[in-house]
């Protein structure tokens, strides 16, 4: 378990605290801890499901998936006090599928990753057309987008 936690420390700069012995310390209780630094990186590494400083209680999110060699896809749902936040992506040969959904009354900046600058599309048309779908910055690997409430499902290539 120890190297399962350090490799993820060392590979995606996670912190966690290594096995120690202190009888003050309810060991069901460290091990809790220990499982909540997985469970963080999986939300907010992996699938990228993060609350946005600029609308508290997930009025507004950021949604930042991070696909890693190695995996296939990935998935995860939050349930927040507006309701479920979902985001999963998937390798398809060379295409990155990227489908997420927000709760009504709540945006979401969501950054796909693409590479080279390769085209975004969400619904099988290009993303910055689609209903609810507002273009926001390219970086080197991603596009950003802000969206509206709902479903969208994006695809680039990966």
């Amino acid at each position: 378990y120890i190297m399962w936690v350090q490799n993820l420390t060392e590979r995606y700069q996670v912190a966690a605290r290594y096995d120690r012995y202190d009888p003050n310390v309810d060991v069901a209780h460290d091990q809790y801890e220990r499982w909540n630094v997985a469970a963080h990186w999986f939300y907010q590494g992996l699938t990228g499901i993060t609350p946005d400083v600029a609308g508290p209680g997930f009025k507004a999110i950021v949604l930042r998936p991070q696909p890693v060699d190695g995996l296939a896809w990935a998935e995860a749902t939050h349930e927040s006090i507006r309701g479920p936040i979902k985001s999963r992506w998937e390798r398809r040969g060379d295409r990155l599928v990227l489908t997420v959904a927000i709760p009504a009354n709540t945006s979401a900046t969501v950054s796909v990753p693409s590479r080279d600058g390769s085209a975004v599309s969400e619904g099988g048309a290009a993303a910055e057309s689609r209903p609810g779908v507002t273009f926001l910055r390219r970086e080197a690997d991603r596009a950003d987008y802000r969206i509206e409430s709902g479903a969208y499902v994006f695809e680039s290539r990966w």
